[in-house]
Order: C-alpha cells, then structure tokens, then sequence
C-alpha cells in the first residue's frame, strides 16, 4: 500500500508541474508543440528541447499585416509603371509635333504656296487636307495625310520621292491647312491686290505605345510665306 501510495503522490506531482509549467509557457505567447519530456534528460536540458510556435491568431495578424504591405507595394509599383508610360508617351507626341513644325516652317516660310496645282488654282477653303509647296530650290513639295500617318511628297509626280513624316510612336487623326488668301495675291496683271500668303496647319496627334493610358493633343500654327512679287 505504500509503494501506491507513493506512485499515486509522484504522479499527481509530476500532473501539477506540466500544469504549471504549460500555464508560463502560454502566459508568455507561446504554446508548446511537444508536450512529452524527453526521457533521459531533466532541468534545462528538458526545456530546452520543448517546441514553441505562433498562435493561430499571431500567424493571422502577421499573414493580414504582410497582405496590406504588399497590396501598397505593388500599389505604388503600378502607379509608377503607368506614369512612366504616360511620361514616353507624351514626350513622343511633343518631339512628333515639334519635327514637323520646325520643318513646316522652314519649308513655307523660304518657299511659296503652288496655287496653280489646286483646282482651277483656287485654295479649298475653309481648309484643305493637303499642302502644296514649291521650296527654295524651286521643288514641288506636297504634305499629305494617309490613313494615321502624315506624308511629305518631293518632286514632279511620277519621279518624286515619299517618305513618312510622323514617327511611328505616333498616330495623325487628322491635317488641316488653312491658306489666305485662296487665289495667287501676286498674279500678272496691275489692280491686283497685294497680299502676304499665310499658312495655317492644324495636326491632331495620339501616342502609339498601346492602348492603355494613350496620350491625346492637338497643334495649330501660322505661318507666313516670304513670297513676293516678281
């Protein structure tokens, strides 16, 4: 009956401690994932072998902090991509309209308008969808707009040379000039009123670097010639 006795009290014992000793685990935020001691060691050796992990609640919080770091991350990455992509095409828009404006310019202000290839040697007004041109070095020059891109035409028809005159970043939805005064002001004949010829040019240009976040602006110029009398 002793010996009983004395197993029941180290058993009831040895219940108390794992009670007490789980009781602190837990009281400091961890929870034990081996409860068993390991036979054949004791005092820190024993604890020190014990397993301790997050709660359910502890791996939730971290998984739901780490979930909104993360969506503000890739937030801020797509807001830079696409602001990126509104910087190119902007900038493609501007070095299209800038190119074609300069060189515009240069041609119309050192050539002449060719009244005798519009029709019946009358500009279209109020605006035409073409430009003729007789540079300085007395070459016919037409502008002209196919389809999204803006062509410029050199030499006498049948043997002239095309090329495109917009970039390929870049798409023309719409070219229109506007020439006062419609007729020649500078014809054979006295009684003729004299009249500087001026060139207005209206261009309508889109970025070309994808559907998304396109890029939309509109140019307009005058411009007047250097023509004069013979």
């Amino acid at each position: 009956m002793l010996r009983k006795y004395e197993k029941s009290e180290k058993i009831i014992n040895r219940v108390r401690t794992f009670v007490l000793f789980r009781n602190f685990v837990v009281s400091r935020g961890f929870t034990p994932l081996e409860i068993a001691r390991p036979r054949g060691l004791s005092g820190a050796q024993a604890r020190a072998r014990f397993l301790t992990g997050f709660t359910i609640i502890e791996a939730l919080v971290s998984m739901a902090v780490f979930a909104v770091a993360m969506t503000s991350i890739v937030g801020v990455y797509l807001s830079i991509q696409r602001l990126n992509h509104r910087s190119a095409a902007i900038q493609a828009i501007t070095q299209n309209a800038r190119f074609i404006h300069e060189d515009l310019t240069k041609l119309i202000a050192n050539g002449s308008i060719d009244y005798t290839r519009y029709p019946v040697g009358t500009v279209p007004q109020p605006s035409a969808t073409e430009l003729l041109l007789i540079d300085k070095d007395g070459v016919q020059v037409r502008v002209y707009q196919t389809g999204t891109i803006l062509n410029i035409e050199k030499g006498v028809p049948g043997s002239s040379s095309v090329s495109a005159y917009s970039g390929d970043d870049v798409q023309v939805l719409g070219f229109q000039v506007y020439i006062t005064p419609s007729t020649n002001p500078f014809p054979i004949g006295a009684g003729t009123p004299r009249e500087q010829p001026t060139v207005g040019i209206f261009l309508d240009l889109i970025s070309n670097l994808g559907t998304r976040d396109q890029v939309r602006q509109s140019f307009q110029t005058s411009v007047a010639t250097r023509q004069y009398p013979e």
